[in-house]
């Protein structure tokens, strides 16, 4: 479990090894001829050079991960923290999500309101910036402020419990990819809680 959660950690060491492997067996050229048995021995020895070198990179950044990724704390004190934090989540997501439906509203409202019909195609267009100021501001600030402490929590307790089964959209999705569809943030916030739900169990 924990080896396969250390690729979730450092997921580019692992990105790198299938993209270079790839181009060595897919792209031949400046390799040699492909149908030279001397140039596929050249490629399998640099395979396993990459292969040695990103291992050594796994190595290295699970290392930089320190303490704070595999605490000591108990089982009860991570879901403590785990419901906690996914509650700040879905706090968050409501306050932002709330103060775009009032800025909606609020340019509907003068858009009807608008005499002419440049007035309209203006506000219009100061509503499409607002949006594109609001998402994101929206995204950094989750970014900055909860995905690294959402990767860690999520991490924890997938390292705690047994492996669990494969879901119709991947955690990794959620937590590694950019928040897309409708409240991810609280997608996010609902499977860290499961998680601490399973880890530690209502008596």
């Amino acid at each position: 479990m924990l080896a396969r959660n250390a690729f979730s950690d450092c997921p580019s060491f692992a990105d790198s090894v299938v993209g270079i492997i790839f181009t060595f067996l897919v792209f031949p050229r400046g390799f040699g001829d492909p149908n030279d048995i001397k140039s596929w021995r050249v490629r399998a020895i640099c395979i396993v050079i990459v292969i040695v070198l990103a291992a050594l990179g796994l190595y290295a950044c699970q290392s930089s991960l320190g303490p704070s990724q595999i605490s000591q704390i108990s089982d009860a004190q991570l879901c403590s923290q785990a419901k906690t934090f996914a509650q700040r989540m879905r706090d968050f997501e409501h306050e932002r999500w709330a103060r775009h439906d009032d800025n909606i509203d609020r340019f509907r409202s003068m858009t009807g309101e608008a005499k002419t019909e440049e007035e309209k195609q203006r506000l219009r267009k100061q509503s499409t910036e607002e949006l594109n100021t609001w998402l994101n501001r929206y995204r950094n600030d989750f970014d900055n402020n909860f995905r690294p402490e959402a990767k860690r929590l999520w991490s924890e307790l997938l390292n705690r419990l047994p492996r669990q089964p494969k879901q119709s959209i991947p955690d990794e999705f959620f937590f590694y990819g950019p928040l897309a569809g409708a409240f991810p943030v609280r997608e996010m916030a609902d499977r860290i809680e499961i998680l601490a739900k399973k880890l530690c169990p209502a008596p």
